[in-house]
């Protein structure tokens, strides 16, 4: 996908809710999707008034579907954007709690464990990722090497860095 395929899916969704109305969405249970949809492009363009009205929608989202992975992974992506690491990290593993193979949650909460300085922690996650599914082996030898260049221990990190371009 490309950012006009997100804007273009964002704007699908918009017009099914003008259209059918959110009271025969919520019936049919397709708004929480349709709010998921439509806060995709604000996450993709990190401009802050739309990451703004996307995290309004991603939180309309678990509000409808508590059980909406895919909504509380977004959630996660957006407060890692903000900085706001705890956030990032609870959603994250709700997340892993709905989907626990899902590996993208799994990634931001690395990144947010990194975030709140616990790098050992982001170490076994990224250890944990790559044990997940072997073709983000890469992602977690590069989330390995970042974690060892911040905690200052460059061999170890460029060790690292090397077995992500393999």
């Amino acid at each position: 996908y490309n950012l006009m395929d997100f804007k273009k899916m964002k704007h699908e969704a918009t017009v099914l809710r003008n259209v059918v109305g959110d009271e025969k969405l919520i019936a049919w249970g397709f708004l929480s999707k349709a709010l998921v949809q439509e806060a995709i492009s604000g996450i993709i363009t990190k401009d802050p008034a739309d990451m703004d009205a996307a995290l309004l929608k991603l939180d309309t989202s678990v509000a409808l579907d508590n059980n909406a992975a895919y909504a509380w992974f977004m959630r996660a992506e957006v407060h890692l954007f903000r900085k706001n690491y705890q956030q990032s990290y609870n959603d994250a593993l709700r997340a892993i709690e709905l989907s626990p193979k899902f590996i993208m949650p799994h990634i931001i909460l690395a990144a947010a464990c990194s975030g709140m300085e616990k790098h050992d922690t982001a170490m076994s996650i990224y250890g944990r990722i790559m044990q997940l599914d072997s073709s983000f082996t890469f992602l977690g030898y590069a989330g390995l090497a970042l974690e060892h260049a911040l905690t200052g221990k460059m061999g170890k990190a460029y060790k690292y860095q090397r077995l992500s371009m393999k």
